[in-house]
């Protein structure tokens, strides 16, 4: 048994050793923003899309109390020619604690490289979870 996890660690710090820099931060933040999303941290997921200037009201803060995401796929990813731009299809299942019926949907995600900083930024607005 501890073969096989010394093993598993050994390939996994080989595989991460050919990413890129920009490639592992973009997996630290899409795997943050995946995070936030399930654990019903919206505000946080809300602050990733930069050209979301209004936070949410009350009202719709209380609204998604009431949400819980059950599952985030990434269904298709394509990175740019340049390498500064990821657009990934998402479906997301949820459901409002108060019906209890479990619902799914599929949106875009489109993140920017800023050249300045290195950041990778959600371009997209906020998906309309209902």
């Amino acid at each position: 048994m501890q073969r096989w996890i010394v093993y598993l660690g050994m390939v996994l710090l080989v595989g991460c050793a050919g990413l890129s820099d920009q490639h592992l931060k973009f997996q630290q933040l899409n795997f943050a923003y995946e995070r936030a999303l399930r654990w019903g941290d919206y505000d946080k997921a809300y602050s990733a899309h930069i050209n979301e200037k209004e936070p949410f009201s009350e009202q719709e803060r209380k609204r998604l109390s009431h949400i819980r995401v059950s599952g985030y796929n990434v269904v298709n990813s394509q990175l740019s020619a340049d390498q500064t731009r990821i657009t990934q299809l998402i479906e997301i299942r949820f459901y409002n604690e108060d019906t209890a019926i479990e619902r799914k949907m599929n949106f875009t995600l489109e993140w920017d490289l800023e050249k300045e900083s290195g950041h990778w930024r959600i371009t997209s607005p906020f998906p309309n979870i209902k």
